[in-house]
């Protein structure tokens, strides 16, 4: 078993939070390597925060790199899929 270090989230809004936090710690220039999300979640679903993310990760000084963002979902056809690509999920 890998012994990874792992934070969970009730919903998108504590996610967000979170990785604002994380961001605004200048000595966490790597961050968070990844964030596996549901694509429905409450209050801010996993295709919302992975927009978010990504603006995020956009706004960020450049030191930073980009966080992978995984989507899991038992909804999936073309054009979920499609859209999921387009905000950022992998």
């Amino acid at each position: 078993m890998l012994k990874v270090p792992c934070i969970t989230f009730t919903n998108g809004e504590e996610a967000i939070s979170h990785y604002k936090a994380t961001l605004a710690k200048k000595c966490c220039l790597k961050g968070i390597p990844l964030v596996t999300t549901d694509t429905n979640m409450p209050i801010i679903d996993g295709f919302e925060v992975a927009r978010q993310i990504r603006e995020l990760d956009q706004a960020a000084d450049g030191v930073r790199h980009k966080v992978n963002v995984l989507a899991l979902t038992a909804h999936v056809n073309d054009k979920i899929e499609q859209y999921a690509i387009n905000v950022g999920m992998q």
